[in-house]
């Protein structure tokens, strides 16, 4: 089975992700990962037979006292998460 997993975190540094990738991995799993990417990271590796792909973090709201919109940077990397797997990957997943 093809598995996508999408993840504001850094992979593979979270735990958690990697501890999951991984394993659906060991059960024969086509896994792949979209990552935020940090300064040093490549955008595309694959790290222990799992694809990564990362993505820089964006942020479309400015930060302030008066921004009622101060917690959408949640909003504005999943945004860019969802463009990227349109544009770039969905198609060799169909």
């Amino acid at each position: 089975m093809n598995i996508l997993m999408l993840t504001e975190s850094n992979f593979p540094c979270d735990v958690r992700v990697r501890q999951e990738a991984l394993k659906l991995r060991e059960c024969g799993h086509n896994v792949s990962i979209i990552a935020i990417k940090d300064k040093e990271e490549a955008y595309f590796e694959t790290v222990h037979g799992v694809k990564v792909y990362r993505v820089p973090k964006i942020e479309l709201f400015r930060k302030g006292k008066q921004n009622k919109l101060n917690n959408n940077k949640y909003y504005d990397n999943k945004i860019l998460l969802i463009i990227f797997w349109t544009a770039v990957l969905k198609p060799k997943y169909l």
